[in-house]
């Protein structure tokens, strides 16, 4: 039997159990695809005493954080100058290096 596959009351239950209750049920499985967990495209290493990170790429968007001089980063993805270290985490370029 494959996941997904209907499964009728009297398989799962029995002639038996589906007369003496006042009711039956099925219940069925789906496959399901559990995402992979993104691989990064480099470490960098933050030269910047403090650095800030940002919700976006980008000044405009608001800081929720900060990585320290010395910290490892992974980078996943660059844009226009920004790196994201992480979901929703963005930081610039300037202040890291690849290593």
């Amino acid at each position: 039997m494959d996941w997904g596959e209907p499964l009728d009351a009297y398989r799962l239950f029995g002639w038996n159990s589906c007369m003496i209750l006042p009711y039956c049920y099925v219940q069925f499985f789906d496959r399901i695809t559990i995402p992979q967990k993104p691989k990064p495209i480099y470490s960098a290493k933050v030269t910047a005493y403090a650095l800030n990170v940002r919700k976006g790429p980008g000044l405009n968007y608001d800081p929720i954080g900060h990585r320290l001089a010395g910290d490892i980063v992974e980078v996943y993805e660059t844009s226009n100058g920004w790196a994201r270290i992480g979901e929703g985490q963005w930081v610039s370029l300037n202040w890291i290096v690849r290593i």
